[in-house]
């Protein structure tokens, strides 16, 4: 007769007590995972012999033994906090904490996630373990990912949020079709009557300063050497001083704007037809000159040569003379520049009218009277296109030392096709250097939206991506533990994602107290990885994890518990009286 049965029956019991005791207790425990008390039979390799009736073997038993209390790694319920550093896990991982900050290579294990910002503004738990986190690799986006490979420590930064330099501008707006072209050219961004709409954008610069740019937008075809009326030539212009605009210097694809009827890409401008037309009247009109002298008679086909050649110079020193008009007519344009236009303008003038005069006698030419007459006419007009031609070449020499500084280069061609969206560009770029310390700034203007319909100017959306200076407001955790400092200005700084490790063998952990696990050679070796990816769970901020702990069962069990404990106490009772019955019979 054996008592050991029995004792461990009650030791089984009161191990079960023991866990469902300790369940109970960190039923409120952030992160606390329950146990479950695990036994088996125990039974003697001494057989006692087998029954001959049944073949079966008379072994009745040592008992029960605990084999291990295993853990229940289920989801517990989250409880909302309010603190935007609390995280829930939902789903498999534990959180990676390191108990002295100092050493962060040491590392434990937990579900609670209840995070602070300590003194030193490092992101700790209550018992002062730093949450373990992996690096950005561009702090100014998330989207640029994070270096798992390493994990460190995270804090929060106390300063100001730098200021972020404008690199992007979005602008979609209509043009109305119904526009007609400005009726004062050149184009003047003080002058409302050469631009046909207007509207501003707030960017910023390196320092985090404001800027003002304002776009104006010129409908074309006031003047024949520009594009149709389907374009629309749009400048930019910084306003910070409304009556000292500055221009940006602007670049696409379609680089070659007309501002005012003079070609952005082209820096002698108007200057090269000028100079060739009127070189070309010169010499034909001096040719023809040297055959009338001659008393060469003219032919008919003379005639219609020396005709046309004359037709020619004079379309050639008008146009001249109108686009030298419209230099001068400019009020910012370099005084040299003016004067040499002005020169270029007025002899252009008069080669255009010797050139009609000529080209006037050169039609009524029939023999050497009105040959001779046409010679006279030819010999003054080769002298004017002469003269209008030099006076060509001296705008296009003070034209090309003036472009750096000439003020109305600066813009970009916008076309649409019939049904009023805009082909071309889509984009530009533009450029301006501020005063003072800062640098450059060089931002992509996106035009994406912009249409030219029969309605009012309207600006549909602006957007641009720059910001001042701020301080920080507060701390947020997205669900894939992505932990951002968030600034006044509206930017946001990512300071790490937070590292998840998993475990072949959760049950395998060892409990360290203090709701943390350590690894053990049962669990195997830690699995980082990043929260909402393959089979690490999500996060929640704002809650934690409330323990798994379901209080009726709990009870329940431990009524079960108490119930085997007294019935192998009973057990104890009977063989005792057993042995007492034994030993009274020898006394």
């Amino acid at each position: 007769m054996s008592f050991s049965s029995a004792i461990s029956g009650l030791n089984a019991a009161a191990n079960d007590i023991s866990v469902i005791s300790n369940n109970i207790a960190n039923a409120n425990t952030t992160g606390f995972k329950e146990s479950v008390a695990q036994f088996a039979d125990v039974y003697s390799n001494n057989f006692q012999g087998a029954n001959a009736n049944t073949g079966g073997t008379i072994q009745p038993g040592n008992g029960v033994s605990v084999v291990q209390d295993t853990q229940q790694f289920t989801q517990g319920s989250a409880q909302t906090t309010g603190n935007n550093l609390d995280m829930a896990i939902n789903g498999n991982s534990f959180f990676t904490l390191a108990p002295n900050p100092a050493q962060p290579s040491s590392v434990v294990y937990s579900r609670a996630g209840s995070f602070q910002v300590n003194s030193t503004g490092m992101i700790t738990n209550t018992q002062g373990q730093a949450l373990m986190a992996y690096k950005p690799n561009d702090p100014t986006s998330a989207a640029a990912g994070f270096s798992t490979g390493a994990m460190s420590t995270l804090s929060v930064p106390s300063g100001t949020g730098l200021p972020k330099a404008t690199t992007t501008v979005g602008l979609s707006v209509n043009l109305n079709a119904s526009s007609p072209p400005p009726t004062t050219v050149p184009f003047n961004p003080l002058d409302p009557s050469s631009y046909t709409s207007e509207t501003s954008t707030t960017i910023y610069d390196s320092l985090g300063q404001a800027h003002n740019m304002t776009t104006y937008y010129v409908a074309q075809g006031a003047d024949p050497t520009t594009a149709n009326q389907t374009d629309w030539a749009t400048y930019n212009f910084m306003t910070d001083n409304p009556a000292a605009p500055q221009a940006l210097t602007s670049a696409s694809a379609n680089s070659g704007i007309t501002a005012g009827g003079i070609p952005q890409n082209n820096p002698t401008l108007f200057s090269t037809p000028l100079v060739t037309n009127t070189a070309t009247a010169a010499t034909d009109t001096t040719n023809s000159s040297a055959a009338a002298t001659a008393a060469i008679a003219y032919t008919p086909a003379l005639a219609t040569t020396a005709l046309n050649q004359s037709l020619t110079a004079q379309a050639s020193t008008a146009a001249a003379a109108a686009s030298a008009a419209k230099v001068v007519a400019s009020t910012t344009t370099p005084a040299a520049l003016v004067t040499a236009a002005a020169l270029a303008q007025t002899t252009a003038a008069t080669a255009a009218s010797s050139a009609a005069a000529y080209a006037a006698a050169a039609a009524l030419v029939t023999n050497a009277v009105t040959a001779t007459t046409a010679s006279t006419a030819a010999t003054a007009a080769a002298t004017a296109a002469a003269t209008a031609s030099a006076a060509a070449t001296a705008y296009n020499t003070a034209l090309t030392a003036a472009a750096p500084t000439f003020a109305y280069t600066a813009g970009v061609m916008q076309t649409f096709n019939s049904t009023g969206q805009l082909t071309s560009p889509p984009t530009a770029t533009v450029s301006w250097t501020p005063t003072g310390s800062a640098t450059p700034i060089s931002a992509t203007m996106n035009f994406a939206g912009t249409t030219q319909i029969a309605s009012a100017f309207n600006v549909s959306s602006s957007s641009q991506n720059g910001t001042v200076a701020g301080t920080l407001t507060g701390v947020s955790v997205d669900s894939k533990g992505v932990i951002s400092a968030n600034y006044s200005n509206g930017s946001s700084t990512a300071l790490g994602q937070v590292a998840l490790a998993t475990f072949n063998n959760p049950q395998g952990l060892s409990q360290l107290g203090g709701s943390n696990w350590g690894q053990s050679s049962a669990s195997g070796a830690p699995i980082p990885g990043a929260a909402g990816s393959g089979q690490f769970g999500t996060i929640q901020s704002g809650a934690v994890e409330q323990s798994n702990v379901n209080l009726s069962e709990q009870l329940v069990d431990l009524i079960t518990a108490q119930q085997a404990y007294q019935a192998n106490s009973q057990s104890i009772s009977a063989q005792n009286k057993m042995v007492e019955t034994i030993m009274n019979a020898f006394r």
